[in-house]
């Protein structure tokens, strides 16, 4: 047997396997009224559901000791989100103990998925890269310190090559197998992808311009919108392409205040469940430009937390050319990724 076919198989026998172990623990299942009965046979004194930094249900053990419970979640069949369960249990001492009941994976999926029937997944990726994927020092002078970038590039890279810049740039590493995959199988353009890794300690104050941290956000912004880009771009002979940018929770913010503070750098921005940035409230931008790029902006509807505020009518109103997608999820970086690749076949299709 061929070696790619059996481990395909052996896969996909791990893959059924483990999701038929799950089904025995638990099951979630939709409603003729868009409700999502929820199932968990596992022992406990107490279980929660919990939609990944979304809703959350505590579930009730009926007289079979089955513990149940019931959400309604709009437009189910469309929906993705992340989820996973808490379950208390006593220890030998009689102490309640958490246990997160996740995903037994090694990768950066940990969660469990549900996936609507008017969804496709999974996604195809690439085994191995036609294109070349790097993670490499480059030294600011503005932050006086070293900083990493991952960089994918696609097999065929001509001079009006697209870039799209990220702003946590270390998930270009997990993005690449599947961008790979599209761009080998001529389902979208070949695109260039830039990763700027943000801080491990002060990320948060390098992307969001508020109070104290004023000094960190401006270092930051000299650092990536002249060095970065100064950094890339003239390493590729007589480029001519456009600029993207693309973030997320903070790093969204980061996009925010660039395309609406420096309109001219970008083609588009894409920012997806911003944090941090309140576009369009309590006068904090002026709004000053005569164009600006187009704006693709995505959140969850079950978002834990609403600090993402943008007033698309102030957007729009300035003249800003924006689309805004509302995911069926969480705080969720699984559909991040899902919701990008989307927009990257609607943007680029070749």
């Amino acid at each position: 047997m061929n070696k790619s076919i059996l481990l395909g198989f052996l896969i996909l026998v791990a893959a059924c396997n483990q999701r038929n172990n799950d089904l025995l623990l638990f099951e979630l299942v939709k409603t003729a009224d868009d409700k999502l009965d929820i199932t968990f046979r596992g022992e406990g004194e107490t279980v929660e559901f919990r939609m990944l930094e979304g809703l959350h249900k505590t579930l009730i053990k009926n007289s079979e000791g089955v513990f149940k419970g019931q959400l309604k979640i709009q437009n189910l069949d469309d929906c993705i989100f992340s989820y996973h369960f808490l379950v208390q249990r006593q220890d030998q001492s009689g102490k309640l103990v958490d246990e997160e009941i996740k995903q037994k994976t090694d990768g950066e999926d940990q969660f469990y998925l549900w996936v609507g029937k008017k969804r496709k997944l999974p996604m195809k990726q690439s085994a191995e890269l036609m294109g070349n994927l790097i993670a490499r020092n480059f030294y600011s002078a503005s932050l006086s310190d070293n900083r990493q970038l991952t960089i994918y590039s696609p097999k065929a890279e001509k001079s009006d090559i697209p870039i799209i810049y990220f702003t946590d740039g270390q998930v270009v590493e997990y993005y690449a197998p599947y961008i790979d995959w599209l761009i080998s199988e001529e389902i979208v353009l070949p695109i260039k992808l830039v990763g700027v890794h943000s801080s491990k300690i002060v990320r948060y104050a390098e992307y969001v311009n508020q109070g104290r941290a004023e000094m960190e956000f401006s270092k930051h912004k000299s650092f990536f919108l002249e060095e970065v880009l100064e950094e890339i771009e003239s390493n590729i002979k007589e480029w001519k392409g456009k600029r993207y940018i693309y973030g997320f929770s903070n790093g969204a913010a980061f996009c925010m205040y660039a395309g609406i503070n420096h309109p001219e750098i970008f083609e588009e921005v894409v920012a997806f469940s911003t944090s941090g940035y309140k576009a369009g409230y309590n006068g904090q931008n002026e709004f000053e430009y005569d164009s600006y790029p187009k704006f693709y902006l995505g959140e969850g509807k079950y978002e834990s937390f609403k600090d993402n505020q943008i007033s698309m009518s102030t957007l729009k109103y300035n003249n800003i050319d924006v689309e805004f997608k509302e995911f069926g999820s969480g705080h969720d970086y699984n559909v991040w990724r899902i919701e990008f690749i989307e927009y990257l076949k609607n943007r680029f299709g070749a």
